[in-house]
């Protein structure tokens, strides 16, 4: 928590950890500083607790991660162009057909990482 300040004396933007914002939200602190309804307090901080946990079990399995989500898809290579177009027509189908899931966007931000990796490979090829 920031500045080690007391639980009973925090505010939301003090604390770093979903721990804290269960704690905090267990102890009647989102209604009493008007940031939540009461009547959903224990189910926001059950919320923030599964997370928790979820980022725990990740670290345990994924430290490369470090517990978060990742939005790149190791499963999507580029290799050619016929890859690329393969991927876009999937895409393009996907949206076309009124798809709202956010994998088309992951998709083509992997293509982007692709892109940024091979111009950073020829950029220190040329400055060799």
């Amino acid at each position: 928590m920031k500045e080690n300040r007391k639980l009973s004396d925090a505010l939301w933007g003090d604390l770093e950890t979903d721990e804290e914002r269960v704690n905090f939200l267990i102890a009647g602190r989102g209604f009493e500083t008007g940031i939540i309804a009461k009547a959903i307090q224990h189910e926001v901080a059950m919320a923030f607790r599964f997370r928790s946990e979820i980022i725990k079990e990740r670290m345990e399995n994924r430290p490369d991660t470090m517990g978060l989500p990742t939005r790149r898809l190791k499963m999507v290579t580029f290799t050619d162009r016929k890859s690329i177009m393969n991927e876009w027509d999937k895409w393009r189908e996907y949206i076309a057909n009124g798809g709202k899931g956010s994998w088309p966007s992951d998709g083509f931000e992997s293509l982007l990482d692709h892109l940024d990796e091979v111009i950073e490979k020829a950029k220190a090829t040329t400055e060799d």
